[in-house]
């Protein structure tokens, strides 16, 4: 599912685990951990190797994912 939706079809096994792990670090951490520096230094990557990575198959970057993550949760509260 996450290749159709995120245009990873063409990505290898590496980034594709890359694009995965980022995205469960967000679900985990987006309440204290608000910088892509954040989630490269847990991932044990470079901020521009991760932007490099989401950004070559068409997804948005690193930095976009971690707001709209913030703004649904946002979103959640004004709502609940």
């Amino acid at each position: 599912l996450l290749r159709e939706q995120t245009n990873l079809m063409q990505a290898s096994v590496t980034e594709l685990d890359l694009a995965r792990q980022f995205n469960l670090l967000i679900e985990h951490h987006f309440r204290q951990k608000h910088s892509v520096a954040d989630y490269a230094d847990l991932l044990n990557r470079s901020p521009k190797t991760l932007t490099n990575v989401l950004a070559a198959h068409g997804t948005p970057s690193p930095l976009q994912l971690i707001h709209n993550r913030i703004m649904l949760e946002a979103r959640r509260l004004l709502i609940y």
